[in-house]
C-alpha cells in the first residue's frame, strides 16, 4: 500500500505507519494535485496486484479531473485507488472536492473523506488545514478505514 500525498500526509506520517503497518509514504510540503500521474508512474513498479494506492493530493490547489483520471489510469487495473478529500478554508475547496466525489464514482475508487472527518472539529488543525496530534489520528483513522474498504471491494 503507497500512500502519495502533500504536507497533510507528512503531518500524519507516523499515525498512518501506526495504523496501516508497512505502508510506503510519498508525501512533500506544497505538493500540487497536478503531480500525481507522474508520481503514481514512479510508484507504478512497486504497486502489485490488489495494492491499494491512496492519493491525498489537492490541499495546495492545482490540479482536478484529468490529473485524477491519469493518475489512475498509471496505477493499472488491479490496483485499488482511495482518493482523499480536502479540507482547506480556500476558493477552491468545494471544487477539488466535487472532482474528486466524481471521479472516484466514476472510476470506482473508495473515498476517504478528510473533509467530512473534521468539519466541526477545526480546533483540531494547527492553522486551519494542518493537522495537530488528535487531528492527525483521525486523519490517519480515515484513510485507514477506506484502505480496509477498498481492499474489501476487491
Amino acid at each position: 500500500m503507497t500512500v502519495i500525498g502533500d504536507s497533510i500526509s507528512v503531518r500524519s506520517t507516523p499515525d498512518l505507519q501506526q495504523q496501516l503497518p508497512g505502508v510506503s509514504i510519498d508525501a512533500v510540503v506544497g505538493r500540487q494535485l497536478s503531480t500525481a500521474p507522474g508520481l503514481v508512474r514512479q510508484h507504478a513498479g512497486a504497486l502489485g496486484a490488489n495494492s491499494v494506492l491512496v492519493i491525498e493530493l489537492g490541499t495546495n490547489g492545482v490540479g482536478g479531473t484529468a490529473d485524477l483520471n491519469a493518475a489512475i489510469d498509471a496505477a493499472g487495473p488491479k490496483t485499488r485507488i482511495v482518493l482523499v478529500t480536502i479540507d482547506a478554508a480556500r476558493s477552491w475547496q468545494d471544487p477539488v472536492n466535487q472532482q474528486i466525489r466524481q471521479v472516484a464514482a466514476a472510476r470506482h475508487a473508495t473515498v476517504a473523506d478528510w473533509h467530512a472527518a473534521i468539519s466541526g472539529r477545526e480546533d483540531l488543525l494547527v492553522d486551519g488545514v494542518h493537522p495537530g496530534p488528535q487531528g492527525q489520528q483521525i486523519f490517519a483513522s480515515t484513510i485507514a478505514g477506506a484502505v480496509h474498504k477498498a481492499a474489501d471491494a476487491g
